[in-house]
Formats: structure tokens, C-alpha cells, sequence
């Protein structure tokens, strides 16, 4: 898969292409509403707290953004409080109960573990393998 996100990782650069590439990866970013010149196949909505008031002069703003984005990808994977929050109508949409426990994914803090507990669901329906094999040795396995 190519990358791009909006930092430098740990393992990883921030950004690499292979026009090869099955997939393309990309931290979309709603500064600018930059967000919403992309129609994903796939989107993970991590959260939706009110940010960037230079962008969007109220929360209703942004969370219409947030449900313009939501509308303009063929499937969603986010957390029950977000959907609500952005008033998210979608047909092909993977919501999550806001209290799944993540305490067995092995990272640092619980917004990094829910965010990699919607990774980790969004692998599985890409790739249609059972867990262990997503799993793998990465910093998700559960033990």
C-alpha cells in the first residue's frame, strides 16, 4: 500500500508511492476542508471534536463537513458518539459501541487503541483473513 500522513512514524516515512500500489492510504485532514476533495472507499472517522474555528466558524459547521465527508465515501468505520455527533446517515457504515474494550491492544493511551481497534476492523473486511493473520506481531495483537 502507498501512505501519506501528516507525520513522520516510527515505522515508517510519512509518505510513499508505488503506482503498483493496491491501496492508497491517506490521513485526510479537515483544516481547509481538505477533507472533502476526496471520495474514499474507505474512511475511518477517528473523532470528531470541534477544531480549526479559522476553517469553520461554528461546531455545526464542522460537523457538517464531517457528515459531507462521511456521505462521500463508499463505507465508514467510527465510534457510535461520532456518528451521533455528525448527525451520520450512511448505508455502508461500521459503527462501534464508544464502549468496546480496547484495554488488550498493546499501545500507548486509549485514543491511540481505539484508533487502531478501527484500523484493525477496517483491515478485516479489506482483507477478509482471520484475525491472527492480520494480527500478525504487530502492537494490536492481543495477548
Amino acid at each position: 500500500a502507498s501512505h501519506l500522513v501528516g507525520t513522520e512514524l516510527e515505522f515508517a516515512p510519512y509518505g510513499k508511492y508505488n503506482a503498483e500500489s493496491k491501496y492508497m492510504i491517506y490521513e485526510a485532514c479537515e483544516f481547509d476542508k481538505n477533507f472533502l476533495n476526496f471520495n474514499s472507499e474507505l474512511s475511518i472517522i477517528t473523532t470528531a471534536d470541534y477544531d480549526h474555528p479559522d476553517t469553520y466558524p461554528d461546531k455545526d459547521s464542522y460537523q457538517q463537513a464531517f457528515n459531507q465527508f462521511a456521505k462521500q465515501s463508499k463505507s465508514v468505520f467510527t465510534w457510535q458518539s461520532v456518528a451521533s455527533c455528525i448527525q451520520m446517515q450512511h448505508s455502508n457504515a461500521a459503527v462501534f459501541s464508544d464502549d468496546e474494550d480496547v484495554s488488550s491492544i498493546h499501545l500507548l493511551g486509549n485514543a491511540i487503541r481505539k484508533n487502531g481497534f478501527l484500523a484493525f476492523n477496517l483491515l478485516k473486511k479489506v482483507t477478509d483473513k482471520p484475525d491472527e493473520d492480520i494480527l500478525g506481531n504487530t502492537m494490536l495483537s492481543r495477548q
